[in-house]
């Protein structure tokens, strides 16, 4: 679900303050990314905001809404009709002033149970003063339906007494009440926990733990408390560990919590996920590397199923592995300084090293990771996790046997594969795994180009160490691509060369498509579908060089 809006833009919220900061282009799962305390809770307070009357009297936040003009927005305002029909060039004028035009609206109370849209800001390209208040109608009535639901970083699941009512607070306050009420109350479905949510505990959890069966009993205290079964053991939740509790909590949120509504039962197939908005903060916090990717990757494939949005917080650099690359993902880089905060939409902006920097990717945060392969960017993860796929015979899981990492173009020379360097200026890549794998864009431009002396000096460091390094054959990775995958993908054009060895691979997509701009992510995903081993398997060193990782990978994982 993407909220039909250009810009969410706020102010005086916080260490939000001045001017005014944009979350824009959202999409299914917004990822907020920062060290502690930079702000990102105060992005997710916007949207509760914007969901909840009374959360937007309680922060008070100056907040702006800015909106893509449609053809229906222009036909009520101007009465596109009536000038196509009597006046065509003053309808053809119209369209014209408005094409790839937005307005912004500013937000203010509206009544106890509704927020207002109708004030128009002028935009940046200017606009007339015509009667919007049908389009600031059409988005009080979209925040009005919209439910965000929030768990907070600070979280916990306790045994709690019985109580009438069933809800879910922020920390965790009334969970086990909750199953204790949808596992014994006839009015609820007792398959949204013991089947649902146990399924997907066990799919999250299944190279750990896998559980029998999930019961609420009174223990002390007249306390009820959730048990889980595993091999016919019982284990009381409150002696397990808290990454396991943030799991349940998140798939109370996902699967149970849209069932409830004011302690009326409704049917599985009433709920509307597309009217819900999803706040995780830091989920990261007590989970192994290995759980966050398969939690976050539970919750991207749930948001592409229900088309639900999902705001994330994080300072995890496994958040920016797992979503950097997906299509349905945006990125937001918070950062604060000198006590004040302001928001950068990620894109490209990933292969830079602030953001690194930032989370201080570095020293063993991924000692426990089966094996590392080290890439450039996330177009590079797209291609070389489906060569995977195609020459691993199946056998080889993203996440499982291998995972990715982004070293970001220049930012290579600041790596070092020497394990005992003395240099604490150079990020260890071994330090970090020491099963390492490394792809490298040789940009060389002809044949008697010279590699660079970091890259040389990268290549040597991982052969001394009898470490993978595989710098490309052609200028890049994308000069592997096949011509037949392209013109699968672009059915409408028909190139008839493959691109050169060492041809510029943007110069040459962009002239064979007839485009002014190349997105390296989006063409990725889109050819990448039509990439098999005969249109693959004779481009220069392509197989030989794959087939040879996937022998390494597997030498990881012992297969």
């Amino acid at each position: 679900m993407k909220l039909d809006i250009k810009t969410i833009k706020f102010t005086n919220h916080k260490s939000f303050q001045n001017d005014f900061h944009s979350i824009s282009d959202l999409k299914n799962v917004n990822v907020f990314i920062g060290r502690n305390n930079c702000g990102k809770s105060s992005c997710i307070d916007i949207f509760q905001a914007l969901t909840d009357v009374k959360k937007y009297t309680e922060i008070n936040a100056s907040i702006r809404i800015g909106k893509e003009l449609s053809y229906s927005d222009l036909e009520r305002v101007f009465s596109l009709p009536i000038y196509k029909q009597h006046n065509i060039k003053k309808y053809e004028e119209i369209l014209q002033a408005y094409d790839n035009k937005y307005i912004e609206f500013d937000v203010s109370k509206y009544n106890d149970n509704a927020l207002d849209f109708n004030t128009v800001i002028t935009s940046e390209n200017g606009f007339a003063d015509n009667n919007w208040d049908s389009v600031g109608r059409d988005l009080r009535d979209m925040f009005s339906g919209l439910i965000c639901i929030r768990l907070n970083a600070e979280r916990d699941i306790t045994p709690e007494q019985e109580v009438k009512g069933v809800s879910l607070s922020e920390n965790g306050t009334g969970a086990a009440n909750l199953i204790h009420h949808i596992l014994h109350f006839d009015k609820y479905e007792e398959r949204l926990v013991r089947i649902d949510l146990l399924e997907a505990l066990n799919k999250i959890m299944y190279l750990d733990s896998k559980f029998d069966g999930i019961t609420v009993q009174k223990v002390s205290d007249e306390k009820w408390e959730i048990f889980l079964y595993e091999n016919d053991n019982r284990y009381p939740l409150s002696k397990m560990g808290s990454g396991l509790k943030t799991i349940i909590l998140v798939l109370l949120n996902l699967l149970v919590v849209p069932y409830i509504s004011g302690n009326i039962k409704i049917s599985r197939e009433d709920v509307d996920y597309e009217k819900y908005i999803f706040a995780f903060e830091e989920l990261e916090n007590n989970l192994h590397p290995a759980l966050q990717r398969r939690l976050f990757d539970y919750i991207y494939e749930f948001s592409k199923e229900h088309n639900t949005m999902v705001l994330l917080t994080t300072h995890s650099h496994v958040a920016i592995n797992m979503f950097a690359d997906k299509e349905e993902t945006q990125l937001y880089h918070v950062v604060k300084e000198n006590r004040k905060s302001s928001i950068v939409n990620v894109g490209d902006y990933i292969t830079k090293s602030e953001i690194l920097n930032d989370l201080d990717v570095r020293a063993s945060d991924l000692l426990q990771s089966n094996g590392i392969i080290w890439v450039e960017g996330p177009s590079d993860k797209i291609y070389i996790k489906h060569w995977l796929e195609i020459w691993g015979d199946q056998e080889l899981v993203e996440g499982v046997d291998y995972q990715f990492l982004y070293y970001g173009g220049r930012i290579l020379s600041h790596f070092t594969a020497e394990h005992d360097s003395n240099d604490d200026n150079l990020i260890k890549i071994l330090s970090t795994n020491r099963n390492a794998a490394i792809v490298i864009d040789s940009d060389k431009r002809n044949e008697n180009a010279e590699i660079t002396e970091t890259k040389t000096r990268i290549k040597k460091e991982f052969e001394s160490t009898e470490k993978f390094c595989w710098i490309t054959k052609g200028k890049e990775i994308e000069n592997y691509v096949p011509i037949d995958a392209i013109n699968k993908a672009y059915a409408d054009k028909k190139i008839e060369d493959q691109c050169e060895q060492y041809q510029l691979f943007p110069d040459y997509i962009k002239k064979k498509l007839n485009i002014n701009t190349f997105d390296k992510v989006a063409f990725a995903h889109k050819v990448v579908k039509h990439i098999n081993d005969e249109n693959s398997k004779d481009i220069l060193d392509l197989k030989e060089r794959v087939v040879e990782l996937c022998k390494i990978i597997k030498l990881w994982n012992f297969k």
